[in-house]
């Protein structure tokens, strides 16, 4: 009754939240997903400015289905305590813990007990309310049905309830983790990237759903669902399916929406950010998958909460992260290292919970098309050119009565678990290659490890060495490490790297490294916009680059491979790889001659006689290898075909369409000279 009377007094409630400077502007409810204290407050007196009473009410409103979200984890964990009691060691239910808030006496208090003795109205009477804090180091708190429980619980659950809360990271940390913030946005906003990823969904969620998606056609359900707002995508999203996007974690999301709302900026203006309408498409395309998977096992009879969850990790929940610090750290400045281990652990517990049902669709959905189609390119010239990171992570699609390959994105880890090596495996035993199958599995492993370098160092580490991890090939292209540093470049290289290298006398190349390491795709591409401008106002020479290929074509190129021929083939690279290989079995056993380790130098020649060492009286110590000597031979050969390459480039009587096609020949060119030096060369 007295509740009835005060909604019926009171119908509006308006929240009068005060302008907060310093620590108190921090707050006190955390990300917890227990111990969650009420968001709405009783009103006290203050002198600061009240804010803008429509931003608090959107706020509180965040504010209050955010409270409720965490709660009711703890919630469903008492629950299923009281299902399965076998649990109830892990979260123990305790009675609500007292403390003492006054000592008075019963006169005090204006106790009139008929019969009470004078004496024992003077006596003090402790007076005792019910906690609102937990006390123990192992105790958690929910509101169940209004009323605040307490439980016990296990230590490691009791860590992981709480460890939402936003880790303190040092000044150090925060700074490194400028340049993986970077990254990601570049990465997971770039269109390329938003097509590639869709299409890796779709193998995913049909191995892990649980509601027996089928790709593409349970995608275009979802799409369609999105975009009516149709009531079971209301659903998805009351579930909390779309906290488990990778774009998510980058922007804070609601909060964020509801500050510029009402902060006047109006939907209009927020949506016109370009930043943002990529975050939007990018969130389309992940969701859409998941939509797709949750309708249907709400149509198979699933609760939404259940469907909900299913729907958050049937491709990667990249919200799932763990308790340590430390590992939080390394995320912060390693842009995937969190997706990278989530892949393992997801990968790990379904093959825990359901062995048989994971396997048949991994074999079904990723074996078996891998397989195939490794049957119809293993003959394939320009397939075998391909570099093994391509193979590895690509589905590799032949187009009849061309010399075109195009390539669909395999699954993370699943692609390279059930896809990759098998492909290698089949490969060795066709071949009898051990070189092969072991450049294979290390480019397999290499690819299901987070990496442990600072993504701030990387390029810095990478320029140094001249050499990409990611790519397997060196920066600066082979033939001009010795030139002048700003003309350190190749084909490819942007004309904002070439004028920036002109001017600070760096190897544009190295620039253009920089660009992708910190901005990923997104950033490559706004630099490659300024290409044209560039050479108008006269800041890079003004000549003609070679005609676009598909393969160059934002979006296209995600799907169609860039001929491999020249650096990008796999002989060019192994070739160089062969060479410095021999030139160091040369050095090595001209140090043995110079120390006069005569037997070294015996049981190293009769260990390598591929090497072929031989008396050569015209070097300075006498011997050489004849492997050595003619791989040389080779390079200065394809060095002269590179110095023609540069002129195409540089000419000015060219067009674009004969640039292009003259540039294919000599790439080609390149690719053949390195391919039959491989196949000339002496076995172990």
């Amino acid at each position: 009754e007295f509740l009835a009377n005060l909604r019926n007094k009171y119908k509006n409630y308006a929240p009068f939240n005060r302008v907060l400077d310093g620590m108190e502007s921090k707050g006190f409810l955390g990300r917890n997903l227990a111990n969650v204290t009420a968001p709405i407050r009783r009103i006290t007196g203050s002198e600061k400015v009240v804010v803008n009473p429509l931003e608090n009410v959107i706020k509180n409103t965040h504010a209050i289905v955010d409270a409720a979200d965490r709660n009711q984890v703890t919630v469903l964990m008492a629950r299923l305590v009281e299902e399965v009691p076998e649990l109830k060691p892990l979260f123990r239910p305790k009675k609500t813990p007292t403390s003492k808030v006054a000592t008075v006496t019963a006169k005090e208090l204006g106790i009139d007990i008929t019969g009470l003795d004078p004496a024992d109205a003077e006596k003090l009477v402790d007076i005792y309310r019910p906690s609102g804090f937990v006390e123990g180091s192992n105790e958690v708190t929910a509101m169940i049905n209004g009323e605040k429980r307490f439980f016990d619980v296990d230590p490691d659950i009791r860590k992981g309830l709480l460890a939402l809360e936003p880790q303190d990271v040092g000044m150090l940390v925060k700074f490194l983790g400028a340049p993986a913030r970077w990254l990601r946005a570049g990465a997971v906003l770039n269109p390329d990237f938003m097509v590639k990823n869709f299409a890796r969904d779709q193998m995913t969620a049909f191995t892990y759903s649980r509601a027996g998606f089928l790709p593409a056609v349970d995608w275009v359900k979802g799409v369609a669902q999105m975009m009516g707002k149709s009531p079971e995508y209301n659903l998805f999203r009351l579930s909390g399916g779309e906290g488990a996007n990778l774009v998510s974690l980058d922007r804070t999301g609601l909060g964020k929406t509801a500050e510029q709302i009402a902060s006047e900026r109006g939907f209009r203006n927020y949506v016109k950010s370009p930043i943002e309408i990529l975050r939007i498409f990018s969130e389309f395309t992940e969701n859409s998958t998941r939509v797709g998977d949750f309708s249907k096992a709400i149509r198979a009879g699933q609760s939404p909460q259940t469907a909900g969850f299913g729907a958050r990790e049937v491709t990667q929940d990249f919200s799932v992260r763990g308790a340590s610090t430390f590992v939080r750290a390394l995320n912060q400045i390693i842009p995937f290292f969190n997706a990278n281990l989530g892949s393992w652990r997801r990968v790990a517990r379904e093959f825990k919970e359901r062995p048989m049902q994971a396997a048949v669709k991994a074999f079904m959905g990723i074996t078996l098309p891998s397989l195939l189609l490794y049957s119809v390119n293993r003959n394939n010239p320009k397939y075998q050119e391909l570099p093994q990171w391509q193979k590895d992570t690509f589905w590799i699609f032949p187009v009849p009565g061309s010399d075109r390959l195009l390539r669909l994105p395999k699954p993370f880890m699943l692609g390279q678990l059930f896809g990759s090596m098998p492909e290698r495996f089949w490969e060795f035993v066709e071949k009898r290659d051990p070189e092969l199958f072991k450049r294979g599995v290390g480019n397999a492993i290499e690819q299901g490890t987070p990496g442990f370098l600072p993504q701030a160092a990387l390029p810095i580490v990478e320029n140094m060495s001249n050499h990409s991890f990611f790519l397997n090939r060196p920066i600066v292209p082979r033939g001009r490490e010795t030139a002048p540093a700003e003309m350190q470049y190749s084909g490819r290289t942007s004309e904002a790297a070439k004028a920036l290298g002109s001017w600070v006398n760096y190897p544009p190349a190295k620039i253009d490294n920089i660009f992708r390491a910190y901005t990923g795709g997104i950033g490559t591409t706004l630099v490659d916009l300024l290409d044209e401008p560039l050479k108008a106002i006269g800041a890079t020479p003004n000549i003609s680059s070679p005609s676009r290929d598909l393969s160059d074509i934002p979006i296209l190129r995600s799907f169609v491979v860039r001929d491999p021929t020249g650096s990008s083939s796999e002989s060019v690279n192994r070739f160089y790889d062969m060479l410095e290989k021999f030139e160091k079995m040369e050095f090595a056993i001209r140090e043995f001659q110079a120390l006069g380790d005569q037997r070294r130098m015996n049981d190293y020649a009769d260990k390598h006689p591929e090497a072929g060492f031989w008396a050569n009286k015209d070097t300075r110590s006498g011997i050489s290898s004849r492997t050595a000597q003619g791989l040389r031979k080779i390079a200065s050969m394809m060095s002269e075909v590179r110095h023609q390459q540069r002129l195409i480039y540089n000419s000015r009587d060219l067009t674009p369409q004969q640039k292009r096609q003259a540039i294919k020949e000599t790439n080609q060119a390149l690719t053949d000279i390195a391919r039959k030096a491989l196949e000339d060369l002496p076995r172990p």
